[in-house]
């Protein structure tokens, strides 16, 4: 009985098993950001506004490449202007403002120089054109001219008034090389333009038979009577020799007139 009251009486309950649940892992924090040096940055901008217009003022003064310095300085002179709005480099600031319109002054000021240079070129050329049309066009037409011709070139009226051959100078230190002999010629120069004009003795030269082309001979200096140089002004005229040195008997001669150093237009006279 003792047992069989054992068997019935129930069995106490066992407590539930508790799993531990594990702590859950800890969010990682997002690192900072670092902050952004803005006076830095302002600074370097001052900094290239300040070199830009150094280089810039160098390179302005020198033509052509100038252009480099023109755009150079604007570039400087707008960086400038962004670093004072951020308020810091100052001093860097405004001298890269300063030098960039420093530069950009230069550059335009060769450019005007150049500009102008090539203008006067052009209206020097457009006014000899000028002079050549309406100061005997007939002669202009002519390949070559003859003692005696009055003849308009360049604004001038030239005249060969006479040729001596085998001119002596009357001393023996001044005498031609053996087979050669002097011409003397004599020349009348008239400004016929509203323009004051030059004259000179290296306009002009001889061509022998044998396409020999010579200057003055050196008697022609220091004679009295000899064409010199100057300028004539309008109405101005002139009038003396030129010598030159030229084989003896040669009946080919040509004298040559060419004044315009820019051009290779000149006049040709038979002698």
């Amino acid at each position: 009985m003792k047992n069989e009251s054992s068997k019935d009486q129930p069995k106490e309950a066992s407590a539930p098993k508790v799993v531990p649940v594990p702590d859950p892992a800890p969010t990682p924090k997002p690192e900072p950001t670092p902050a952004i040096n803005t006076v830095s940055q302002t600074n370097g901008i001052a900094v290239a506004s300040m070199v830009v217009g150094i280089i810039s003022l160098l390179f302005s003064w020198i033509p052509i490449i100038g252009l480099i310095g023109f755009i150079g300085g604007i570039v400087a002179i707008i960086l400038g202007i962004i670093a004072l709005k951020k308020a810091a480099g100052k001093g860097l600031s405004i001298a890269g403002i300063v030098t960039g319109a420093m530069s950009v002054l230069c550059s335009l000021v060769i450019a005007f120089f150049i500009f102008a240079g090539i203008a006067l070129i052009g209206s020097a050329v457009v006014e000899d054109s000028k002079n050549t049309t309406t100061n005997g066009t007939n002669d202009q037409m002519q390949k070559s001219f003859k003692v005696g011709d009055v003849i308009n070139f360049d604004g001038k009226k030239v005249t060969i008034n006479s040729v001596v051959r085998n001119w002596n100078s009357g001393s023996e230190y001044t005498a031609p090389q053996s087979g050669y002999e002097f011409v003397k010629v004599q020349i009348t120069i008239e400004n016929d333009s509203t323009n004051q004009i030059s004259y000179n003795t290296f306009d002009w030269k001889m061509q022998d038979s044998k396409g020999v082309i010579k200057g003055v001979a050196f008697a022609t200096y220091g004679t009295d009577g000899a064409l010199d140089s100057g300028y004539l002004a309008p109405n101005g005229k002139v009038s003396g020799f030129i010598i030159f040195e030229v084989p003896s008997g040669d009946t080919g001669l040509v004298l040559q007139y060419s004044p315009l150093f820019w051009t290779d237009k000149k006049l040709e006279i038979k002698l």
